[in-house]
């Protein structure tokens, strides 16, 4: 399922398509969740065909889903960046993976897609309601020509989950450099594609099976809404909703 959004941003309007998925289909509740995993993929670009502006923030939000940060071993942006490697971080804090494929070009010319890079996606658990997107690149000749990046590139982001009446809500805001500009601004850099899962992981607390991802609710009519807000460089907002099938 999927929804698309557009918006203006200064001489550009990006286009915005989400999809996702949340399993299995059937519900838990308050009294008794269900450990899932999700799958959130989405898409951007630009209506005529130049390079989108980069999004800054992004808030995704998945209705009737908790998340137990707590109860699983920890690995923050922090630590990973300081090391600038994951392998320090514990058995176990790796939650999801996924992939990021951008391009870049001139900064003064929207029409310049001429670099292209593709970023390996680790998603790690940074405990009380934290999160870190581990992004790696490479631009070995080993690799497939759609598996490479231009330049190396390793550097993980902060995330944050934000609960609410609704649900919880991944929420990041994506660092300029070297994310959204490179060599000394000259370069941007815009995400177009992204893809990423969660594990269905659980583990046993005090005699009761409890999911890292679980749901609670939030399944109406039939279908569990996952809805994203992007926002822009220049403070331009957009959402996107994908649908999942659920069942109470």
């Amino acid at each position: 399922m999927l929804a698309l959004a557009a918006v203006a941003f200064a001489a550009r309007t990006n286009q915005y398509n989400v999809t996702g998925s949340v399993s299995p289909t059937k519900s838990g509740t308050k009294k008794k969740p269900a450990a899932v995993s999700v799958k959130f993929d989405y898409t951007i670009s630009e209506a005529s065909s130049q390079r989108p502006s980069p999004v800054k923030r992004y808030k995704i939000l998945i209705d009737g889903v908790n998340v137990n940060s707590k109860l699983w071993p920890a690995c923050t942006a922090a630590r990973i960046n300081a090391a600038q490697s994951d392998q320090s971080c514990p058995k176990g804090s790796l939650v999801g993976t996924g992939s990021i494929t951008a391009v870049a070009g001139n900064e003064a010319n929207p029409n310049d897609k001429s670099i292209n890079c593709y970023l390996s996606l680790k998603v790690y658990n940074a405990g009380n309601n934290r999160a870190a997107l581990f992004l790696t690149g490479s631009p070995s000749q080993s690799l497939p020509p759609e598996k490479r990046c231009a330049t190396s590139f390793s550097a993980a982001i902060a995330a944050n989950y934000v609960r609410s009446a609704r649900g919880t809500t991944l929420q990041f805001d994506v660092p300029e450099v070297p994310f959204r500009s490179q060599v000394n601004g000259t370069i941007e850099v815009s995400t177009i594609k992204t893809q990423s899962t969660i594990k269905r992981l659980t583990r046993t607390v005090k005699g009761r099976k409890v999911g890292y991802y679980e749901t609670v609710g939030g399944c109406r009519a039939g279908k569990r809404a996952i809805t994203v807000t992007f926002l822009n460089e220049d403070n331009q907002t957009a959402q996107g909703q994908a649908t999942s099938k659920c069942s109470k």
